[in-house]
């Protein structure tokens, strides 16, 4: 073999490990990404996605709708934004207020409630004045509910978002004991 031809080879041993190495560090960086943030319907972007395959006429309608809904949830959206602040406020505190807790977690179920209700009712009033092509094309989020795991609920894991065989969150209770 002659010197050339070893250098060549050496070469190419050389690349395909830092090749390899490379794709082992891409996969490992790929391996701990953080979940996608969550669909978020009062959000102009999100909101623009549900409606891409309509019509103009259609888009129009549930553009508007969307927006007017907006307008109408904007006080109740600071006031729910606010209820958190004050969430974390009290569970920071030195001392926990349960009472006080209890009382701004129940405000902030509410608020919230009442913003997806708002948004609830706007899909529909949309929804109502759509033509019947419109409707059909019209799709609330993606077909895997918006999630990079297929719509499955798991992460990516492929467990259906169990985790142990008991189907029980890490937090969960032991399951019972087996007879």
């Amino acid at each position: 073999m002659t010197v050339d031809r070893r250098w060549i080879i050496g070469l190419i041993v050389a690349l395909t490990l830092s090749l390899a190495a490379n794709l082992v560090v891409a996969g490992l960086i790929l391996a701990h990404r953080g979940p996608p943030p969550p669909f978020n319907m009062g959000s102009p972007s999100a909101v623009e996605g549900l409606f891409g395959e309509l019509s103009p006429a259609g888009q129009e309608i549930v553009r508007e709708t969307m927006r007017a809904a907006r307008r109408d949830m904007r006080e109740t959206v600071e006031t729910l934004r606010e209820a958190r602040r004050e969430v974390r406020r009290l569970m920071e505190a030195e001392t926990l207020d349960k009472a006080a807790l209890a009382t701004t977690l129940e405000r902030v179920r509410r608020l919230g409630d009442a913003v997806e209700q708002r948004m609830e009712a706007a899909f529909v009033e949309a929804a109502g004045q759509l033509s019947p092509e419109d409707r059909k094309r019209f799709r609330p989020g993606r077909s895997d509910g918006g999630r990079s795991d297929g719509g499955r609920g798991d992460g990516g894991r492929g467990d259906g978002g169990r985790r142990g065989g008991d189907g029980r969150g890490p937090d969960g209770p032991p399951p019972p004991p087996a007879e």
